[in-house]
């Protein structure tokens, strides 16, 4: 009796699996080992990376490359090992970094800043009662970089907490995946739990296309 062509032989159907699985388990080391997502749920760059985006960051970046001024980069909160945040390269091993009435200058050149940082504060502090707008000059140790928010009057950054570690660094922001607006007061999945569970519902399906950010879907950084 001859077999039909239309059903694969049991040992071509066990490669097959064979070669699927081994697919499924190389996808989920890359996202293990290699990217993580992150969300943004603060303001220190609130004009660059608004609250709602959802971030691809490569952890394994700086395997092969030193972090370069104008690098994105996610590092734990200096203090707070939970709170991850994402903060700006803007100085990096051996450079002179220089803070005078809120100008950024790097080895003594002023620094165009890019789209996105914003000043909401425009009263100068001096440096005896803040570092917020004057700091320096000083150099940057090795294996280290300063790092600032884009929101510069308002988010903590390397002017509080001092540099950061290279090797502490989780990675680099890649992609923006995507964004949503964030919901105002967003409900609560508490008793009695009927209204709250319907909100969630619909926030999630009737709301998905308003919320969603169509212009911020793979976005490069």
């Amino acid at each position: 009796m001859k077999h039909s062509n239309k059903y694969i032989p049991f040992n071509k159907k066990s490669e097959v699996i064979k070669l699927a699985l081994i697919v499924i388990l190389l996808l989920v080391c890359v996202r293990l080992f290699v990217f993580k997502t992150h969300s943004v749920s603060y303001v220190g760059m609130r004009e660059t990376l608004p609250e709602g985006d959802k971030l691809l960051i490569n952890t394994i970046s700086y395997t092969f490359e030193k972090p370069k001024a104008g690098d994105l980069v996610l590092i734990h909160h200096p203090f707070d090992f939970e709170n991850d945040l994402i903060r700006r390269v803007v100085a990096v091993e051996g450079d002179i970094i220089h803070i005078k009435n809120k100008v950024l200058y790097v080895n003594s050149e002023p620094i165009l800043e890019p789209i996105g940082v914003e000043y909401a504060d425009q009263r100068i502090l001096p440096e005896e009662i803040s570092f917020r707008d004057n700091i320096g000059p000083m150099q940057v140790p090795s294996g280290t970089v300063f790092v600032m928010s884009d929101n510069r009057d308002v988010a903590e950054d390397s002017r509080i907490w001092g540099v950061i570690n290279i090797n502490d660094i989780i990675g680099k922001v890649d992609l923006i995946l995507y964004s949503f607006e964030p919901i105002p007061n967003p409900p609560e999945f508490k008793s009695p739990y009927i209204l709250p569970l319907f909100k969630i519902i619909y926030n999630n399906t009737v709301r998905f296309p308003s919320r969603l950010r169509w212009d911020r879907i793979a976005v490069d950084v």
